[in-house]
This record gives C-alpha cells, structure tokens and sequence, in this order.
C-alpha cells in the first residue's frame, strides 16, 4: 500500500459523506448512482468515504476520469476504506479506466488482480504498464493472460518491479508481478 498522501487528512477536516458500499451490494443496488451523489453532495472541499468488502479499483477508475483523487486502505481483512476527493493531490493517479479498456480487475486473498484474456496485442501490456505505473498501484498484482508476454517482462524491470509465472490452468498464462521494495 502506498504512504498515506497528505490531502487525506485535510479532506477528513471538511465535509464527509460516507457510502457503505458492501451494504448497497447485499441488497442488490448498484452502488454508482449512490456514490456519484454522495461524491457531489461532499462538495470541493469534502471528502467521500466508501466502505466495502474490497478494494474497488473500478469506481476508483471511474472516479480518477472525473478527476477525483482516492486513497485505499484496508482496515481489516475483507473490510476497505477509500477515501475520496475532487482534484489531483500529491500526484496521486489511478489509471483512467480508457487506459484500461476491456481488461477486468478485482481484489481476492489480499492482492490485486487484472484479467487481460481475450484483448489483442498491445491492449494486455497497456493495461498492465498503466496499472503498475499508479502512485497507488498495488505492492502485488497477479495477472491473467492468454500466451507468456515476452515483450511485456523487460518493461516491467524497467519499471524496477519483477515478475514471475505461477501455476495455472491449461491455455491460460498467470503472472505474480511484484513492486520494488520501498
């Protein structure tokens, strides 16, 4: 998890409105239209505070294209915090859910995950570079592909991170990416 930047604490000083996220999914909502209201109702200089069950890294692509910066952390397991504000802060940027086009990402067993099965080249390497290049970007990411990215392994050393191929199932390439040690 990155440092907590410093607009967190000042956007917690203003207005909060807060969406409970995994409350609004057991009861089958679509959580969007709540967390749009909530993000306008907190206003410029507030603060939208979501909690769910995981880290929800497609509002928060959703949100960065509307330029609104978040902050995750998890405050137990399976339980998530983000905090949300309008306007870029400390340089903090999610990968803009263009950037990401088609490629599907979720969190399980404490690391993130992007599925880029099925886009054609380059779209995979895209979508995996811009998540990996994220002030934000997960300490570990396991991603999912369809043949082994031999052009895609010295760019993400590039980058200063490693990545190995781990165990999985027939016709489908795992990959555990890992982030340089702080």
């Amino acid at each position: 998890m990155s440092p907590r930047p410093s607009w967190v604490d000042q956007a917690l000083k203003g207005r909060v409105v807060e969406v409970d996220v995994g409350r609004l999914l057991a009861e089958g909502v679509s959580p969007f239209m709540p967390i749009m209201g909530a993000l306008e109702e907190a206003g410029l200089d507030g603060a939208l505070v979501l909690r769910a069950p995981f880290d929800p890294l497609p509002i928060r692509s959703v949100l960065a294209d509307k330029d609104v910066a978040c902050f995750a952390e998890m405050t137990a397991p399976g339980a998530w915090r983000v905090i949300c504000r309008r306007g870029a802060f400390d340089g903090v940027v999610v990968p803009r859910l263009s950037e990401l086009l088609g490629a599907k990402l979720w969190r399980e067993d404490d690391r993130a995950h992007i599925d880029v099965r099925g886009l054609p080249p380059p779209e995979p390497a895209r979508a995996i570079l811009s998540l990996i290049e994220t002030v934000e970007a997960p300490r570990e990411i396991i991603a999912h592909l369809d043949r082994d990215p031999v052009f895609l392994y010295p760019e993400i050393e590039a980058r200063g991170w490693t990545a190995a191929p781990i165990p999985s199932e027939a016709g489908v390439v795992r990959l555990r990416l890992l982030a340089p040690k702080a």
